[in-house]
């Protein structure tokens, strides 16, 4: 991972673009549905054919942005993110998660323009040679969100402190072109365990929302049939 050159954007303008290309190749006549988990929900827009996109389900969606997760978890999330993340990577190179038991390892690039991102617009860094906002430059990324034309389940969970309320309208707003349906899934949806931020796809988790809702979403079905 050191010396790996990525930034945020990329996730989306070049892995995700490279799988909806594929597929739309592979499968022509299939629809196609994006399941987007916590920021992977947001970084989908950032793909240049996302018009290629039939369906979205949004797992606990958020921007990243530690303003809209909840009040307790606002003061540690912004330590982690704003200053032991890029401190450890310019330490190392890159952000070792695994090795921290963080999830995973991020790229330097990726790390460091997550951590400088301190305002709810994720385009704070567009800015011309003047150091005036990129205004060409932001419209064209938000018209790559509005370019989607999909139908929208996003689905959060009482107990999550990240994807909150707040978080999730972040995320649809961005989405403007799309028919979106949100749900709530409650502890007891899951039997009274705890589902958080991610316990959705674990195997104990007591409910099997994940790969049905899906399915629900990529049959057109009302996603209430799909969860609990």
């Amino acid at each position: 991972m050191r010396g790996f050159e990525a930034s945020v954007e990329e996730w989306g303008s070049k892995d995700c673009a490279a799988v909806l290309d594929w597929l739309a190749e592979r499968f022509p006549g299939a629809r196609r549905i994006v399941i987007g988990h916590s920021v992977g929900g947001f970084l989908t827009g950032f793909a240049r054919n996302g018009h290629l996109i039939d369906h979205m389900v949004l797992v606990g969606a958020h921007t990243g942005y530690w303003g809209d997760y909840a009040p307790y978890a606002r003061p540690w999330m912004y330590l982690l993110w704003h200053a032991f993340m890029p401190a450890v990577t310019r330490l190392v190179g890159y952000f070792p998660g695994r090795w921290l038991h963080m999830l995973e390892d991020l790229p330097r690039g990726v790390a460091l323009e997550w951590a400088a991102r301190r305002k709810p617009d994720f385009w704070w860094n567009a800015r011309g040679a003047d150091g005036q906002p990129d205004v060409a430059r932001i419209d064209e990324v938000l018209g790559r969100f509005r370019s989607i034309h999909a139908s929208v389940l996003a689905l959060r969970f009482e107990d999550d402190p990240f994807a909150t309320v707040a978080a999730t309208e972040r995320v649809l707003g961005l989405y403007s072109g799309c028919t979106a349906e949100q749900r709530l899934v409650t502890r007891a949806d899951a039997g009274g365990q705890k589902i958080r931020h991610f316990g959705f796809f674990a195997a104990d988790s007591g409910t099997r929302c994940g790969p049905s809702a899906a399915l629900a979403a990529g049959a057109g079905k009302d996603s209430r049939d799909a969860c609990g």
